[in-house]
């Protein structure tokens, strides 16, 4: 099963972003800019939850498919940061 999502923003103006997510029921925008604590605020909580649990919120397995889809986007994307469309 392969993977597929997008991370959408703005390189000037406004600070909004955020994503799709596709499953197989369907698919989720998610809007990080309107969580109002703010996304990195979000990021350390879950960090200091972590630390003082000693158990992470997302398990081995999910961090090393999000590592391999990020590898992959990395590897495809052009230096200069244009968009691409890949096609099968």
């Amino acid at each position: 099963m392969g993977r597929i999502g997008n991370i959408r923003g703005n390189r000037c103006g406004n600070g909004n972003f955020g994503g799709t997510v596709y499953h197989e029921s369907g698919s989720v925008f998610v809007d990080v800019s309107r969580d109002t604590r703010g996304y990195y605020e979000c990021l350390v909580e879950q960090i200091i939850k972590m630390f003082d649990t000693g158990q992470s919120p997302v398990t081995s397995q999910e961090m090393m498919e999000v590592v391999r889809f990020w590898r992959r986007q990395v590897k495809v994307s052009p230096p200069d940061g244009s968009s691409i469309i890949k096609r099968r």
